[in-house]
């Protein structure tokens, strides 16, 4: 069967692991599933995306060499569930530094905006938060985003990033040396 005609609405578990186990042992297609995820056909996109995120889970390795193409998909999809699936991908890849800023910038960006869907705002917020070892002046920046976001979001959301804005502002605790 074609992978075309496999990525189909109403997939079953067992054949999403399928596509995963092929998608590992094989380069052609694991390119063949990134191609459908740029596509504009939504469900061949979505499912595509699904199997590569499960894929990236378990090894992003041949997620790196797809880098460029990723960026370019972030930037133009407005499926919802494609744009996840790509934050969590890149979440999980090791990013040059041009492409780490521009990550940075993407997830503000879309916990930012009213139009993203949660689940890409949650997989951005997972993001940006592993971010403040390497760059904790990041923590009044989102906080203050979140903050403008309280008045206008679904109440679960509010109520989520009233405890993410706690945390932090909370004072850092120390490790008090024992004697």
């Amino acid at each position: 069967m074609d992978l075309k005609d496999r990525l189909r609405s109403g997939m079953k578990k067992d054949e999403v692991n399928a596509l995963v186990q092929e998608a590992l042992a094989s380069d052609d297609v694991f390119a063949q599933l990134t191609d459908f995820v740029a596509s504009t056909n939504k469900i061949h996109a979505m499912k595509a995306s699904w199997v590569l995120g499960h894929v990236s889970t378990l090894d992003n390795r041949m997620a790196n060499a797809f880098l460029d193409q990723w960026r370019k998909t972030l930037d133009t999809t407005r499926i919802g569930g494609v744009q996840r699936e790509m934050v969590k991908i890149l979440s999980n890849c090791k990013l040059p530094e041009e492409m780490e800023g521009w990550f940075l910038d993407k997830c503000f960006a879309l916990i930012n905006s009213p139009a993203a869907d949660p689940a890409s705002k949650y997989h951005s917020l997972a993001f940006v938060t592993k971010q403040f070892k390497k760059y904790p002046e990041l923590k009044e920046e989102l906080a203050s985003i979140l903050e403008g976001q309280l008045t206008w979001h679904t109440p679960a959301w509010q109520r989520y990033i009233a405890k993410h804005i706690a945390k932090l502002r909370a004072p850092e605790k120390r490790l008090s040396q024992k004697k």
